[in-house]
């Protein structure tokens, strides 16, 4: 099997998505390295950074440094609640301060009036604060129950079960489950 090196869009939650940014045991991937990547990753993950563009990426190594911090955060955070343990959310405040952001009317293409938020971009951290929102989110609102880490052995992905019989056991099926399901049927014809 070959190792994926693109960022995996396939947790069903943001923050988690964020999480898996850096994935496997032996073969470690981290699919951010520098802050063009970040960048790129928050447009794969629909997170709207309309406001600036790759050319106005400017923070010279503060945007990575700002994400690593905030995922080994996440991470902290998600797996306390995935133990029943309620971990301090301080540092989570701290990029949730970031968040300075206000509300318009404006005219969606059907010309009808929506409410559109527009976010203050003063810092990498205030770009951050999107991916801040839906960890904050998860630690409060979310199901722990349904929030999975993948079966597969020498996998560390992470998920969220929304499927209707919160039966899901593994990150995806094309890279972990037809492994896992091939190895077990391996086994089950080894031992007839």
């Amino acid at each position: 099997m070959s190792i994926p090196t693109e960022p995996l869009m396939i947790a069903d939650h943001l923050a988690l998505d964020f999480l898996n940014t850096s994935f496997g045991v032996t073969n470690r991937v981290d699919v951010i390295n520098n802050d063009l990547e970040v960048y790129q990753w928050m447009i794969k993950a629909g997170i709207d950074v309309e406001k600036i563009t790759q050319s106005a990426l400017n923070y010279k190594g503060e945007l990575l440094s700002d994400a690593l911090e905030l995922r080994a955060i996440a991470k902290d955070l998600i797996i306390a609640n995935k133990k029943g343990i309620q971990n301090d959310p301080r540092k989570l405040n701290t990029f949730l301060a970031h968040g300075r952001s206000y509300y318009q009317v404006d005219l969606n293409e059907e010309k009808r009036w929506i409410l559109k938020a527009h976010r203050h971009l003063l810092s990498s951290k205030d770009l951050l604060t999107p991916i801040a929102e839906a960890i904050a989110d998860l630690i409060v609102n979310g199901d722990f129950s349904l929030v999975r880490q993948c079966e597969c052995p020498d996998c560390t992905l992470w998920f969220y079960d929304r499927t209707k019989s919160h039966q899901r056991r593994w990150c995806d099926m094309a890279i972990c489950g037809n492994r896992m399901k091939a190895a077990a049927f391996r086994a089950r014809k080894k031992s007839e």
